[in-house]
């Protein structure tokens, strides 16, 4: 693909699995003008150095009459979190993110390495999340996996930074983690908790009580 737009002609790009764009030929010099001629259609220009991943949502997102939650405003909620601590940490151009609306569309949160599946909450509660991570690329590799159901809402970015922090711990692959990730998952959870400074969060279920599966 070649982008033609007025603000950058001719260079070449790549669309990635990640659902963002490597933008190519760009000389050093030309950087900062590129950047300025995409901020009026892109979230964010940094890459590659500093790169950041997208979120993946599902394919039928607001459409599904089972829809549990709009994966939107949350994808949005992990895009600022991501956006700013890129800088901070280097392992996030190494993770993937991915949201499910329901349970029935969870497939894509098992092949990535952080997952959020919205689910139903009890009777007059709001709906939660169930978390998956610790997908391994390596020798033997393995599918992301369940680390915690009922996740409420309110803990959704504090359990984001606690995958991430985890990660971060056990990066290099000479220091495989001692306990289980579940307990290790719990203690970063706890840690991020502690730390607070999250917004809360109140998303009601979109469900219609007689939706078709």
């Amino acid at each position: 693909m070649v982008l033609t737009g007025r603000a950058a002609p001719g260079l070449g790009a790549d669309v990635t699995t990640g659902d963002d764009l490597e933008i190519h030929l760009v000389a050093n010099a030309e950087e900062p003008s590129a950047s300025a001629g995409f901020a009026p259609v892109v979230e964010t220009t940094t890459g590659t150095r500093g790169s950041v991943c997208n979120v993946t949502g599902c394919s039928h997102a607001d459409v599904y009459a089972g829809q549990v939650l709009p994966p939107e405003p949350f994808a949005r909620l992990l895009r600022e979190r991501i956006v700013a601590k890129g800088h901070a940490t280097g392992i996030l151009p190494k993770i993937d993110v991915a949201l499910a609306c329901s349970p029935n569309c969870s497939n894509h949160v098992a092949a990535s390495d952080i997952g959020f599946v919205a689910t139903p909450g009890q009777a007059g509660e709001l709906p939660t999340f169930t978390v998956w991570g610790a997908r391994g690329l390596g020798a033997v590799p393995r599918p992301a996996f369940e680390l915690r159901g009922g996740l409420v809402q309110a803990d959704f970015v504090p359990a984001f930074d606690a995958l991430v922090a985890l990660g971060a711990r056990f990066d290099d692959p000479t220091r495989r983690p001692t306990a289980g990730v579940r307990d290790l998952f719990d203690e970063e959870l706890d840690a991020a908790r502690a730390r607070g400074g999250y917004a809360a969060l109140s998303f009601a279920s979109e469900v219609e009580p007689s939706a078709p599966e």
